[in-house]
């Protein structure tokens, strides 16, 4: 028998599945399917949460979610591969907290002077490294893009893909120290009982109040102020170093409250920064 009830592999450890997709393909495949991804991304623009605090909520349903996963490694019929693929979904969030605490010990190591044998042009060369490798897979799309007119044309040409690529940047910049940061919290909390279910996600346009975005993001916040104040106090080479990734911290809260506007939301329309090919071929120009 080739089905798969589903239902039975849903609560392995009592409590509902947060993050389904790896569950459906590992269990696809205990069953005797195969399961394969098609590397064909034509036609598929999947919309993300319309503000910044409702994708950070999705975020930590999955977050909480791949950590289920370490029950279903133990299930029968499980393959090596497949059980790879549930590792590596976990560790997609595990390595949240490791970030945190690289950032919290280089502000205990700048402050205890232990940065300051450190040549400074190699210290700079391992950051645009680990800043190269951590974007390189969407900066290999954007080389692409820009080296095939075709296909930048789809875009608005080369000069819309050069726009919409450093906006993209300077977004996920603002973005993901405070989202990791955001996740960090969330694991070290889930041992303890921290409970997430499977609420309904906003999909609607809305604007954020200032007073809902502090109440979500004041632990990033907080953190940006302590570990500014730390590397202040270490020496001005430090805080500039650190600089990109405090300014996410230190304004998660009005990035939160901007994005969600509508009348920035338009202007990015009008000027279709970062459009995606549907779009402007349904005559936005």
């Amino acid at each position: 028998d080739r089905s798969v009830t589903l239902e039975m592999w849903l609560y392995p450890d009592g409590s509902r599945i947060l993050s389904h997709d790896q569950v459906e393909a590992t269990r696809l495949i205990a069953a005797g399917w195969k399961v394969r991804v098609l590397a064909d991304d034509h036609g598929s623009s999947e919309s993300n949460p319309p503000t910044f605090g409702d994708f950070v909520t999705r975020d930590l349903r999955w977050a909480g979610g791949n950590m289920q996963y370490l029950a279903l490694l133990r299930l029968p019929g499980q393959t090596w591969m497949a059980r790879w693929q549930l590792v590596q979904a976990m560790l997609l969030f595990v390595g949240a907290p490791l970030w945190c605490a690289i950032l919290l010990l280089a502000a205990i190591n700048a402050l205890t002077g232990g940065g300051a044998s450190t040549p400074t042009g190699w210290l700079l060369l391992l950051l645009v490294a680990g800043w190269a490798c951590h974007y390189a897979p969407k900066l290999a799309g954007y080389a692409e893009m820009l080296l095939k007119p075709d296909l930048a044309a789809a875009y608005g040409g080369r000069d819309d893909v050069l726009r919409g690529a450093a906006a993209e940047i300077a977004f996920t910049t603002l973005m993901e120290p405070a989202r990791l940061m955001a996740q960090s919290l969330f694991l070290l909390a889930l041992p303890f009982g921290l409970k997430v279910g499977w609420v309904p996600q906003n999909r609607a346009d809305r604007g954020v109040s200032w007073f809902d975005a502090a109440r979500q993001f004041w632990p990033p916040t907080l953190a940006g102020i302590v570990l500014a104040i730390a590397f202040a106090a270490a020496s001005p080479l430090a805080l500039l170093l650190a600089a990109p990734v405090l300014a996410s911290l230190l304004l998660a809260i009005p990035f939160a409250v901007l994005t969600a506007d509508a009348g920035f939301s338009a202007w990015l329309r009008q000027e279709e920064i970062c459009a995606m090919p549907e779009e402007i071929h349904a005559g936005m120009r």
